[in-house]
């Protein structure tokens, strides 16, 4: 299988914010700069993201989108990207040490996160995970199942003769 610099004409990275998105797109396989911009997180500014990238890339639907916190401030994003049939990935983990003293800006991520993803190879590529509420319904289970609370004071162990809680048939310590 080929890395991506090889297999895609275009890596588009994205770093997500709550109010604003950077976009950078790189042209493979030599990662250079082809344009880079910062749009709202709107559904407005998401849709004008992906037309604006969809014209600086000719519209080719084999460009990559790879997005940070696609399950998180990216999500909206990555919806619109994938409904318009672009392939869409999360962010490779990168090492921030390595990149403490260069510095930190939105578009310098986003260039960061494409140039991330040119030397993998496509199987290598991280899956968004889907969005289809079962982690939120385990989520909600667990926390319901959970013996305890996890704060410190709860109302759970308030009152209760000897320790347990109120309504509780067995008695002493656990």
């Amino acid at each position: 299988m080929a890395i991506v610099a090889h297999a895609r004409p275009f890596v588009i990275g994205v770093d997500t914010r709550a109010r604003n998105h950077a976009v950078s797109i790189l042209a493979c396989p030599t990662g250079e700069i082809v344009d880079e911009a910062q749009f709202p997180a709107t559904a407005a500014g998401l849709s004008r993201a992906v037309s604006w990238a969809g014209r600086r890339t000719g519209g080719d639907v084999t460009v990559l989108w790879v997005i940070e916190g696609t399950g998180t401030y990216g999500a909206r994003l990555r919806a619109v990207a994938a409904d318009t049939g672009y392939t869409v990935v999360e962010a490779p983990r990168m090492n921030a040490r390595a990149n403490r003293t260069i510095g930190k800006s939105d578009p310098l991520d986003a260039r960061r996160i494409a140039a991330a993803a040119l030397p993998l190879h496509e199987t290598q590529l991280r899956e968004p995970r889907a969005d289809d509420g079962v982690r939120a319904a385990v989520k909600v289970l667990l926390a319901a199942r959970s013996p305890r609370p996890k704060s410190g004071s709860s109302e759970l162990s308030v009152g209760a003769p000897g320790g347990g809680v109120a309504g509780d048939r067995r008695r002493g310590p656990r």
